[in-house]
């Protein structure tokens, strides 16, 4: 065995030897939590949005494909007056148009009272345009 044959196997050994070792340790795509999940999709920048009592509407950036079936709302609680929404793109928009800002609805979870309020985990980018 010459030794860049050696330098080959063994550094494929050690590749291997890690892998294993951070599947027994639970550390596969698959063991997440839900924080981690969050962040699995993209968690979309927005430009504005504005709330009613049973749907929210989110400005965002598209090239051209962008449509409300792309995005998800992923709601998580602290407490039971205490929610957090996030707007999660979860398809990306592979046109290639010039970048314009675009409003999207979403029907407002029926979980979060439009009474009680919510957080909004998402960044909040400001940008003279219309849309």
């Amino acid at each position: 065995m010459n030794v860049q044959t050696y330098k080959f196997a063994r550094v494929m050994g050690l590749s291997i030897l890690s892998l294993i070792s951070s599947c027994a340790q639970g550390d596969s795509p698959t063991n997440t939590t839900s924080e981690s999940s969050i962040h699995a999709q993209q968690i979309e920048t927005i430009y504005g949005f504005e709330a009613t009592k049973d749907a929210i509407s989110f400005v965002v950036t598209s090239t051209g494909c962008t449509k409300s079936e792309d995005f998800t709302l992923q709601v998580s609680n602290s407490s039971p007056d205490d929610y957090t929404i996030t707007l999660q793109r979860n398809k990306k928009d592979r046109c290639r148009a010039m970048p314009k800002l675009i409003s999207i609805q979403k029907p407002l979870p029926v979980e979060v009272a439009a009474d009680t309020g919510f957080k909004l985990n998402n960044s909040v980018a400001i940008k003279i345009s219309e849309y």
